[in-house]
């Protein structure tokens, strides 16, 4: 069951990878670019709008940076994002159900939403968030814990 899992998993972060390469740029991304990543560092700090989420648009600007704009370095950070929420579903899987259908099962529900994979492949902070959120819910850090 673990190995089917996994594959399973790696096989949808190689389809996120392509669809990240192939896909065209929409306008939210478009706009991102323009406003904050297409200016200087400053303008992460002086401005803000709902289309700015911070913690993406500071790795999507050091990803610019250093690669160069393009589709997949602008949406390098929300793949990363994306490796580390398979992850944490295939092990939060793994403790609540161990060894069992029920193992399989969850990955596959948490991972194949249609408008979860979206996220996960698009340059917004959507994916991120929901990322670290589950992330932080397998571990909770001592801001989680209540």
């Amino acid at each position: 069951m673990k190995n089917l899992a996994f594959a399973f998993l790696a096989a949808l972060l190689a389809v996120n990878v392509y669809r990240a390469c192939t896909q065209s740029i929409v306008h939210d991304e478009a706009y991102t670019y323009h406003v904050y990543l297409d200016a200087p560092v400053s303008t992460l700090f002086e401005l803000y709008d709902a289309n700015h989420h911070i913690l993406y648009t500071f790795l999507a600007k050091l990803c610019v940076v250093v690669f160069g704009p393009t589709e997949w370095s602008l949406r390098l950070p929300s793949l990363a994002a994306g490796a580390l929420y398979f992850f944490t579903v295939y092990r939060l899987s793994l403790l609540l159900f161990p060894e069992t259908a029920s193992f399989l099962l969850s990955v596959l529900l948490l991972s194949l939403n249609p408008l979860v994979l979206d996220f996960l492949v698009a340059a917004r902070g959507y994916g991120m968030a929901l990322a670290l959120a589950l992330c932080c819910r397998l571990r909770p850090c001592c801001m989680c814990s209540s």
